[in-house]
C-alpha cells in the first residue's frame, strides 16, 4: 500500500500542473495590419516571353509593401502567373513557384 500512496503524491502535483496550463489564456492575435484590403487581382495574358514557353498561364500584377510594418508606404508590383485545373473536380492541389526568387533562374 505504501508503494500505492507514494506513487500518487508524486504524481499529482504533475497531474495539477497539467490541468492548471490547459486553463491558462491563449496567446493574443497578432496585431493587425491596420485594415489595409489586398488589391483585387485581375487576371489577363502573360508578357510575350512568358507566353512564348507557357502560353496556357494567366498572370497579373500584384502590388506589395517594401515594408510590411508600413503597409501605406513605398510598394512594389510583382507579377504572379497562375494555371487552371485540367477540370472541375479534378483533385488538384494549388502550387506556388517564384522562378525569379533568389535562388532560381530569371
Amino acid at each position: 500500500m505504501r508503494r500505492r500512496r507514494s506513487a500518487a503524491r508524486h504524481l499529482a502535483p504533475v497531474v495539477v500542473i497539467g490541468l492548471a496550463g490547459s486553463l491558462v489564456a491563449a496567446p493574443a492575435a497578432a496585431d493587425d495590419t491596420g485594415g489595409v484590403p489586398a488589391a483585387p487581382v485581375e487576371w489577363g495574358a502573360c508578357r510575350e516571353d512568358v507566353a512564348a514557353q507557357a502560353p496556357e498561364l494567366r498572370c497579373a500584377t500584384v502590388p506589395v509593401p517594401l515594408d510590411y510594418t508600413d503597409p501605406q508606404g513605398a510598394a512594389i508590383d510583382i507579377m504572379v502567373s497562375r494555371l487552371a485545373a485540367p477540370g472541375p473536380r479534378s483533385g488538384a492541389a494549388s502550387c506556388c513557384s517564384t522562378p525569379a526568387a533568389p535562388a532560381g533562374p530569371g
